[in-house]
């Protein structure tokens, strides 16, 4: 007995050790708290017919169309004490059902990073009317939600606020517009070995 307890004394610290060392993947794999985000997009947006792609615009959104949009821009995150603000370039794609009054539903967009990475995320909202050929977004019930995304985006989630204007250079139905959009909001990475692949952008 009097062995068993030297040897368990002996042991000890090594047990301790491989005990930290087992738990530190499992902190590793823990989210991030939120982090501030802001994302800035110069955009191009056109329709299409609904019939072009049955079944992405429910009939009880009232969509004349599906909107289309492209763009490109940056998408920046608060990660550190000061706050350290890290921007990387994205390339944006979209599409959403806007009704005749320009209010839009079920909208779906992806940001695409020059490494590969991509950011998914949910959108609604609407526009007013600025000018006889400009609309502005409406913050107050214009939002995305992010839903996950692959590489360092894996797992992220998110919320946030749309802003933004665009200008409309032929009506429906060849329509034509471009502008801007902004989006405000949180995001969180599902670890911090994430974040930290965002910060090197690798």
């Amino acid at each position: 007995m009097k062995k068993f307890l030297n040897a368990l004394k002996f042991l000890s610290p090594f047990l301790v050790s491989a005990s930290g060392a087992i738990s530190l993947p499992a902190a590793a794999d823990q989210p991030t708290p939120p982090m501030a985000m802001s994302l800035n997009l110069t955009i191009t947006e056109t329709l299409a017919p609904t019939g072009s792609d049955p079944g992405r615009c429910p009939e009880i959104s009232g969509a004349m169309a599906i909107g289309m949009m492209t763009g490109s821009g940056a998408i920046s995150i608060a990660t550190g004490p000061g706050p350290r603000i890290v921007s990387i370039p994205v390339m944006f794609t979209g599409s959403d059902c806007p009704t005749p009054d320009f209010q839009f539903s079920n909208g779906k967009f992806i940001l695409s990073t020059p490494s590969g990475h991509q950011l998914f995320a949910d959108y609604y909202g609407g526009f007013y009317p600025v000018g006889p050929t400009v609309l502005a977004l409406d913050p107050g019930r214009s939002a995305f939600v992010i839903t996950s995304g692959t590489g360092f985006f894996a797992g992220a989630s998110g919320t946030g606020a749309l802003a933004g204007n665009e200008n409309i250079h032929s009506p429906p139905p060849s329509f034509l517009g471009s502008g801007n959009m902004q989006a405000n909001g949180t995001i969180i990475f599902s670890n911090p070995g994430f974040a930290q692949r965002f910060i090197r952008g690798q």
